[in-house]
C-alpha cells in the first residue's frame, strides 16, 4: 500500500511539475519564435525601404543628367544626394524605434511568463532566411467580361 501511495504521490508531483514547467518552456519557445519573426520582418522592411530609396535616387540622378545647364544640374544632383541621405537617416531612426518598441514589449511578455532571457533580434540570421525566400508578385486576373469592357 505504501508503495502504491508513493507512486501516486510521485505521479501527482511529476504531473504538477510538468504542468508548471511546460507552459514556461512553451512560453520561452514562443518568445524565441517572436524574436525570429520580428528579425525577419524588420530586415525585410529595411531591405524594401532601402531599395525604394535607392531606386528613387537613381531615377532622380537620371532625370538630373538631362539638365543642360551645368550649375543647375550640379545643384539638382546635390539636392538628390541630400534627399537620399535624409531618407536613409529617417529609415534608420524608424528601424531603431521599431526595435526599441519590440524589445520593450518583449520584456513585458517575458516578465509575465517568468522568462528572463533578453530579446534576441538576429539580423544576420534573418538576412540568411530572407535570401531563401522567393518573391511572388501579385497579378491581376482578367476575366472575359473585363477584357470585353476594355475593348469598348
Amino acid at each position: 500500500m505504501r508503495i502504491v501511495m508513493k507512486m501516486v504521490l510521485l505521479a501527482a508531483i511529476g504531473l504538477s511539475w510538468a504542468m508548471l514547467v511546460a507552459p514556461r518552456a512553451k512560453a520561452a519557445s514562443e518568445l524565441q519564435n517572436h524574436d525570429s519573426a520580428f528579425s525577419v520582418l524588420i530586415t525585410a522592411f529595411a531591405e524594401v525601404q532601402t531599395s525604394l530609396i535607392e531606386n528613387d535616387y537613381q531615377t532622380r540622378q537620371q532625370a538630373a543628367a538631362s539638365i543642360q545647364d551645368y550649375q543647375t544640374r550640379q545643384h539638382v544632383l546635390k539636392l538628390t544626394e541630400q534627399e537620399r541621405e535624409l531618407r536613409l537617416r529617417k529609415l534608420n531612426r524608424q528601424l531603431a524605434e521599431l526595435s526599441a518598441a519590440y524589445v520593450h514589449s518583449r520584456q513585458s511578455d517575458a516578465r509575465k511568463n517568468g522568462d528572463h532571457h533578453p530579446a534576441k533580434v538576429d539580423i544576420q540570421d534573418a538576412e540568411k532566411k530572407l535570401n531563401g525566400f522567393v518573391i511572388v508578385e501579385t497579378a491581376t486576373i482578367q476575366t472575359n467580361q473585363d477584357a470585353e469592357e476594355e475593348r469598348r
